[in-house]
């Protein structure tokens, strides 16, 4: 495909919805060989084709989805501003135990970091670049399947992490 049938085809499925145009766009830089013609109608669709195509349709892929990914979302969607990556990488460590792949860590966390605003992951921090992700990720509808994270979830592994970085007795980090 040249730029303007790309450029076309994009603005067709995109229909007006910005977000849609810019997760198409993503899609773009991590596969050049994506079909826009076989790219699902909405938003919804659209998040939750990347999330099947990112982590498999199988028992192992969930299992990492939900030691790996679901623990940093989960955070990220109970905060009301921005985290830092120090902060939302822990939650997933602490889930996965201390026995996790530092690699297979950093490929979820990457992946993470990709739904957040770029400018605020350059300087250490993370939030969602956009609320209807979050939306999507808790719908209880079920939008997002089985890749739904839980807020209360998000929420105790927040106050979790809050709770440990108050320092204590001392002026040392809490326990």
């Amino acid at each position: 495909l040249g730029l303007p049938s790309t450029v076309q085809q994009l603005c067709a499925k995109a229909g007006g919805v910005m977000m849609y145009a810019r997760e198409v766009l993503r899609q773009l830089e991590d596969d050049p060989s994506l079909d826009l013609e076989a790219l699902p109608a909405g938003l919804a669709e659209l998040y939750m084709d990347r999330y099947r195509r990112t982590f498999g349709g199988g028992a192992a892929g969930l299992q990492a989805f939900r030691t790996c990914t679901a623990p940093m979302l989960g955070v990220l969607v109970a905060a009301r501003e921005a985290l830092p990556v120090a902060m939302v990488r822990k939650a997933a460590q602490e889930v996965a135990g201390e026995g996790v792949d530092a690699a297979m860590l950093q490929r979820h966390l990457e992946f993470v970091q990709r739904m957040c605003v770029g400018s605020l992951v350059a300087v250490g921090q993370m939030q969602f670049s956009h609320k209807s992700f979050a939306d999507w990720l808790v719908d209880e509808a079920g939008a997002a399947g089985e890749y739904r994270v839980a807020v209360e979830d998000g929420e105790r592994r927040l106050a979790s992490a809050c709770w440990r970085a108050v320092p204590r007795d001392g002026g040392g980090e809490g326990k």
